[in-house]
């Protein structure tokens, strides 16, 4: 993998068909998080696809130009992710003089907190759809956990909420065990 990021950082003009790859790889190899204000100004502006292109950057310094650096060629969506990083800025202005909750984007520490959300029971994660297989699908951008993949390939609105769905994310639950 680091072979293909070197060899990717080196090619100039040429077309850039591992972009996303190299994307979901950065994601992969640093543990850290987002504010989840930035991810909602992010999906406000409907390109929380490029989440992973803020992941150890200083907000301060992103612009359109280090945006297509990073390989971003969609002018439209560099316009877009600079006024969510902007907004998102912006809301930090007007918030209290307390200090941060949760910084934007720092490493997972060592010894993880435990979660403190209850555990999801087998018919929580039942699929609403078939009521056989456990949900495995969370629709963006309603975020509803709901369906297994089988019912999800179907469907193009949220059978909870009825929201048109703009993309399926795969959940891999490692706590749920059957009985």
């Amino acid at each position: 993998m680091e072979e293909v990021w070197c060899n990717y950082e080196s090619t100039e003009g040429q077309d850039k068909r591992d972009y996303w790859l190299m994307q979901y790889q950065k994601l992969l190899d640093c543990q850290v998080f987002l504010d989840q204000k930035l991810i909602e100004q992010m999906v406000l502006m409907g390109v929380h696809n490029h989440l992973p292109l803020l992941l150890d950057r200083d907000l301060m310094t992103i612009t359109e130009e280090s945006l297509f650096e990073a390989g971003l060629e969609s002018e439209d969506e560099r316009v877009f992710i600079c006024k969510a990083v902007k907004s998102y800025l912006d809301m930090l202005k007007v918030a209290p003089s307390a200090p941060p909750e949760s910084p934007v984007a720092t490493s997972v520490p060592a010894t993880s907190v435990q979660p403190t959300a209850p555990e999801l029971t087998e018919q929580e994660l039942e699929c609403v759809v078939c009521m056989q297989y456990q949900c495995e699908i969370v629709y963006i951008p309603c975020g509803h956990l709901c369906c297994c993949k089988n019912c999800s390939v179907q469907l193009e609105d949220c059978p909870l909420c009825r929201a048109q769905i703009q993309q399926k994310v795969a959940v891999f639950l490692s706590s749920f065990t059957t009985s």
